[in-house]
């Protein structure tokens, strides 16, 4: 059951602040959002919000589980090369920026944890 919305993340933390409370928050979010009555449509990374998607990553189980849920998850081919963690990866897809400006300017609104 999706909602209209996407997910895009773009950093290792939710919100600005305290790095350590950021991860505390972030991890919440990716472990209540397969709970939600309308789960998102996709799930798309970026920059150094990539790094959420490589083996040692703290919400890798919920990842896991959306993913199973029919959640799609895009990651940044780009990042992914930047970072040099193409090796790394654990969950979703490989995505250019074609892709994800389609599921961008296609979604209905966007959530930006």
């Amino acid at each position: 059951n999706k909602g209209d919305y996407m997910v895009c993340v773009k950093k290792k933390t939710f919100g600005d602040g305290d790095e350590e409370l950021g991860q505390m928050l972030l991890t919440g979010f990716f472990n209540t959002l397969p709970s939600v009555t309308k789960l998102p449509s996709s799930i798309v990374f970026a920059n150094i919000g990539i790094h959420l998607v490589l083996k040692d990553s703290i919400v890798l189980e919920p990842l896991k589980k959306l993913e199973e849920m029919g959640v799609e998850i895009l990651i940044c081919g780009t990042c992914l090369e930047y970072y040099k963690k193409m090796d790394e990866l654990a969950v979703g897809r490989v995505s250019n920026m074609l892709d994800i400006l389609e599921k961008i300017t296609s979604a209905g609104s966007i959530v930006y944890p």
